[in-house]
């Protein structure tokens, strides 16, 4: 209403003020310098960081790191989470759902990978949509290279959910857990 509400001369003055306010506010928000500032503070020095650490020393820890992955990659073909049970499968919304699942390591320490559940509301097709994940931690050896997890899942809302557990390396001088694109979910052969 405001952009057709003219003045005498055919000029939507009222409009054209809340545009200048707009321009006002927003355009400090939408320049190059931001987007430039956004990155080196969000990315460019954090990785810079990262480098100037993994360097240090003559590189140990860079070295260390390589051969830390060469071994998870070597091992990671036995890896495989064996079963996972949940308490219930029907619970009150504000409630939560114990989830243990017994994963295979094979030599690799349980240290060395996240075992999480990864969970959501289901479409249609029951896939898991809307997707949350809850970090798993190990209860006990069960021996044999074969660890026991426990983590639980916080139902906040109504609804038909799913879940599944799944395994992934994980090492302090790696920025995520999907750096070496190795993961196992539970069904995984």
């Amino acid at each position: 209403p405001l952009y057709y509400n003219r003045t005498k001369d055919g000029i939507p003055r009222g409009w054209i003020s809340k545009i200048k306010q707009s321009m006002t506010v927003l355009s400090p928000q939408f320049t190059t310098h931001r987007m430039v500032t956004d990155y080196a503070r969000d990315f460019y020095m954090p990785s810079y960081s990262r480098w100037r650490d993994l360097a240090s020393n003559d590189y140990s820890k860079a070295k260390e790191l390589s051969q830390w992955k060469q071994d998870i990659i070597r091992q990671w073909p036995g890896v495989k989470v064996i079963n996972a049970e949940i308490s219930a499968r029907e619970t009150d919304v504000g409630s939560g759902q114990r989830v243990i699942a017994e994963v295979y390591l094979g030599t690799i320490k349980p240290a060395d990978v996240a075992v999480e559940i990864f969970n959501g509301r289901l479409d249609s097709e029951f896939n898991i949509t809307q997707s949350t994940t809850q970090a798993m931690e190990v209860m006990e050896p069960i021996g044999d290279g074969k660890y026991r997890y426990h983590g639980q899942i916080d139902v906040a809302d109504s609804g038909l959910f799913g879940y599944s557990v799944r395994v992934m390396p994980k090492h302090p001088e790696m920025p995520d857990n999907f750096g070496l694109s190795l993961i196992r979910w539970i069904g995984d052969l």
